[in-house]
């Protein structure tokens, strides 16, 4: 091969780096601006509303079966004035027990156990550690099966005024539903029962 030849060929092999390494930068600066848009567009988005995800505390109650009961929440009202804000504008009772997420051993149990041993404690409490949409459980997307089950603790006494009153072996458990016994979703013009007292 003559040294123009190679002095050719050199070259070339050079160009082409250059123009492979061009284009890896080029796509890269497309691939970040383009991200960079959506997030942008994501910022300027206005929130959804109603809102529907969230941390949704519940009250534990029952003692040969377990029911867990959400108490609905009032706050705020969206543009159209037919909604409430707040995920929390459901009223639902589930029939539910209680699972070890690893053995999917039964603990339920536990629970029973405990409100026995305490029966000056009149409250019990879960806290999920999961977000999710209370409707998942009652009312299921287009397509799939409802939610039937969440990671939560369970707590004696008010999880928000006795934090630290987890009942032991059922911390980070799964919450498995057996039935929907009632749900019902709150809105600002729902007419008020005759005997709407709010004083009580």
């Amino acid at each position: 091969m003559t040294k123009n030849m190679k002095a050719g060929v050199s070259t070339n092999s050079r160009l082409d780096r250059m123009s492979r390494r061009r284009l890896l930068e080029f796509a890269f600066g497309l691939a970040v601006g383009t991200s960079g848009g959506a997030r942008l567009v994501m910022a300027q988005s206005p929130p959804q509303c109603p809102a529907n995800i969230g941390v949704h505390n519940m009250m534990v109650f029952g003692e040969r079966s377990v029911f867990l009961s959400h108490l609905p929440m009032f706050v705020g009202l969206c543009p159209d004035r037919a909604h409430f804000e707040t995920e929390h504008r459901f009223q639902f009772i589930v029939e539910a027990t209680f699972e070890q997420p690893r053995t999917q051993r039964d603990v339920t149990e536990l629970y029973k156990q405990d409100r026995k041993q305490h029966r000056d404690i009149r409250m019990y409490s879960l806290g999920p550690q999961q977000h999710f949409a209370l409707a998942e459980i009652f009312m299921p997307p287009g397509s799939g099966e409802p939610r039937r089950s969440f990671r939560a603790d369970v707590h004696r006494g008010h999880l928000e005024r006795l934090p630290e009153y987890v009942i032991k072996g059922l911390s980070g458990i799964d919450v498995r539903i057996k039935r929907v016994v009632h749900a019902h979703e709150f809105h600002p013009n729902d007419a008020r029962p005759e005997n709407w007292n709010t004083s009580c």
